[in-house]
């Protein structure tokens, strides 16, 4: 016996004769339905908890990609830096080392000053006594 649905439903109040096999079959049908509305839940549940732990992870992944950019930006300014550090020690190096080259040349020239001076005073004193001896 199949079931009238045209006349349920103009008159839905209306009581209806079901072989109970159909209705064995139907609530089958509901039966399974509701098994797959429960798992299709179930899993809809787990979804949205993995959903959950994903943003969670994208922030955490985005925070880290903050902090590496702000790292990188710390590492260039600092490689800058060091830079500009090795420039101006190596003008310092050069200063240095031509101030000893300088002070080398003007020990050398001060040697020589003395050397004169030591001749000059000996030829003075030389002198001198000559100036005494003819007196």
């Amino acid at each position: 016996m199949s079931i009238n649905w045209d006349t349920i439903e103009s008159k839905p109040t209306k009581k209806v004769k079901v072989e109970g096999q159909t209705l064995l079959d139907f609530r089958d049908k509901v039966n399974a339905l509701e098994k797959v509305v429960s798992s299709n839940n179930a899993e809809l549940n787990n979804v949205k908890e993995d959903l959950t732990e994903t943003k969670a992870k994208l922030s955490d992944l985005s925070e880290a990609k903050e902090k590496l950019k702000s790292t990188e930006k710390s590492l260039s300014e600092a490689t800058e830096k060091l830079s500009s550090t090795e420039k101006k020690l190596k003008e310092v190096t050069e200063k240095f080392e031509s101030t000893e080259k300088s002070l080398g040349v003007t020990n050398e020239w001060l040697a020589s000053a003395e050397q004169n001076l030591s001749e000059s005073s000996e030829k003075i004193s030389s002198f001198e006594q000559e100036l005494i001896s003819v007196k």
